[in-house]
């Protein structure tokens, strides 16, 4: 342990003599009890004073930095820093009212797709910090139907990135309140483009994949874009090359009629 500078022990008014008494005593006794107590605290606190002024240092340079303080609500990024897949991560939940039910009773698919919309401009807007709009949807499914009454949570979060577009990965579940079971109902993934103020398509940050889920589902997103573009290519080579009187043929069995084509 430390010296302890003596400018730092105040001298107590007492005299050790022999009218002291027992009283007297106790009291010296209770006074360098409490003295070394102090001592200990603060080598055993010290670390946490220094860990708290760190802090503080910290948080001043950043309260009081030029940039923040012309433009309060802004942070000191120019929109190229990364941001994590946790950042923008965002969760819609909402009740299946009776009005959105179709003619089956159960709720439209139209209502579960506009919400996903909903929490895919949420997410990607917030990772974008711009305004956003939809340019596709790619994968809607539905897996099983949602029923009024349930709880429908839908969970967003932005799974690739561009230049100045993002493809925000949703994954729908309803949960019936009454027997506490959870079923998943739709997944799908959502590519939208960040727009400025001009409307003109603008340069969105960076994603950074902070777990291996995050990564696997970037290079998924890769993955499922490259195929979709071979497929297009090659949907559009065949469709050009398709001659209507050569084909006729491949439609013997199907559950159609073809008037005369003469």
């Amino acid at each position: 342990m430390p010296a302890v500078p003596a400018a730092a022990v105040k001298v107590l008014p007492f005299s050790l003599n022999q009218d002291a008494g027992p009283a007297g005593l106790a009291g010296i006794f209770q006074i360098k009890t409490r003295f070394k107590a102090a001592i200990a605290a603060f080598f055993v606190f010290e670390p946490v004073f220094s860990r708290l002024s760190r802090i503080f240092a910290a948080s001043a340079s950043i309260l009081f930095n030029p940039k923040i303080m012309a433009n309060p609500g802004s942070d000191d990024s120019d929109g190229s820093d990364p941001k994590p897949v946790s950042y923008s991560r965002t969760t819609l939940t909402e009740l299946m009212i009776p009005s959105y039910a179709n003619f089956g009773g159960r709720v439209h698919g139209g209502i579960l797709l506009s919400l996903m919309d909903k929490v895919a401009y949420a997410c990607a807007a917030k990772h974008a910090g711009t305004y956003c709009v939809t340019v596709s949807v790619d994968g809607v499914n539905f897996r099983q139907p949602v029923e009024v009454g349930e709880l429908v949570s839908l969970m967003a979060s932005v799974n690739y990135v561009g230049r100045t577009s993002l493809v925000v990965g949703i994954k729908v579940i309803a949960e019936n309140v009454k027997t506490g079971v959870v079923k998943h109902t739709n997944t799908s993934y959502f590519t939208m483009v960040a727009k400025d103020d001009n409307e003109n398509p603008t340069e969105v940050p960076p994603l950074l994949l902070e777990t291996p889920e995050d990564a696997r589902r970037f290079l998924e997103t890769m993955k499922r874009r490259e195929l979709r573009a071979s497929y297009a290519e090659h949907f559009d080579n065949a469709k050009t090359r398709m001659l209507l009187s050569e084909n006729l043929s491949l439609l013997a069995g199907e559950r159609c009629v073809v008037l005369n084509q003469d």
